[in-house]
């Protein structure tokens, strides 16, 4: 039967090509916890448990130990943890988000996505979340678009972004984001490794920014721009909006020599009330059009 509140689903090594949905939510203190009974080791090919579709949560759940191929974890619901899995495309489909928090309004809390392995996806993570959120030692590796979509003629190619991140409360520490290369992206990507906007019209976000946040302790390499903040516009329907209160502190930056001269630090506009503290920029150097932007004890190298 279907899963209840405080039962462990052990998943048995083997390859599951379907999608898996929690058709209930767990309660306070008894999620619903789907988990590799041999969960993720990077080090052994023994005792895999692949899942080749998507796998979406509910409420007060927790996804531990698995194997993604191909698709994505989708987080629809609060109270949920996403920990130690692998989630990776492949030559030939490079999936848009490894892990998604969905954008609902008001948007999911307690969130907690930790010690996730990205690899080979168009976007590594899109995320929507309010109040206490968490999101660390993740690895996001090789962005990519598959080859077919990689010329603008194709049509099918898209933009490419480690981290989408919106929302107020989000704390984003220690993650790694590496090893991507142009000639394995769509011709016209713009590569970010953390993007967050406030147009309401850019894909239709409309009340969406990004508030109260500190993102810090990250290595973020091999990208155009370390985080970029854009508004079309300071207001939507009437309201102000904008990117506020934000805090970068402790990164190391290694945009690399292969992004050309478009590479940069942080970059937006509109953004209000940005403090970069302490951090180590290599080959990175612009930091465009915010509001309020405080730059202190940051060490530039070979900019």
């Amino acid at each position: 039967g279907a899963a209840k509140a405080g039962n462990t689903c052990l998943v048995y090594p083997g390859t599951y090509k379907e999608n898996i949905s929690l058709a209930s939510s767990g309660t306070a203190g008894n999620p619903i916890i789907l988990k590799a009974a041999f969960p993720y080791n990077r080090n052994s090919t023994e005792n895999r448990t692949v899942v080749n579709g998507v796998i979406t949560t509910k409420n007060h759940a927790v996804v531990e130990g698995l194997e993604v191929s191909g698709g994505t974890i989708v987080v629809n619901g609060s109270n949920v943890q996403v920990l130690g899995n692998y989630i990776h495309g492949s030559d030939t489909h490079a999936p848009y988000d490894g892990i998604s928090v969905n954008r609902v309004k008001p948007y999911h809390s307690n969130i907690t996505i930790k010690n996730n392995r990205l690899y080979q996806l168009s976007h590594g993570m899109g995320i929507f979340c309010s109040d206490n959120c968490l999101i660390e030692n993740n690895e996001i590796e090789r962005l990519f678009t598959i080859e077919r979509c990689r010329l603008s003629s194709a049509g099918c190619g898209a933009d490419v972004d480690a981290v989408r991140i919106f929302g107020n409360g989000i704390t984003f520490k220690n993650n790694k984001i590496f090893g991507n290369k142009l000639s394995e992206m769509w011709e016209s990507a713009h590569v970010d490794g953390i993007q967050s906007f406030t147009n309401g019209g850019l894909g239709g976000q409309g009340y969406d920014t990004l508030t109260n946040t500190i993102i810090e302790g990250n290595y973020i390499a091999d990208v155009h721009q370390a985080i970029w903040m854009t508004t079309a516009s300071s207001h939507f329907n009437g309201i102000a909006m904008s990117n506020n209160n934000i805090t970068f502190r402790n990164n190391i930056i290694n945009n690399g020599a292969g992004f050309g001269s478009a590479r940069s630090a942080i970059g937006g506009d509109y953004a209000d009330n940005i403090y970069v503290y302490n951090n180590t920029f290599l080959q990175a150097t612009r930091f465009t059009a915010t509001k309020k932007l405080i730059i202190k004890n940051n060490i530039f190298v070979n900019n």
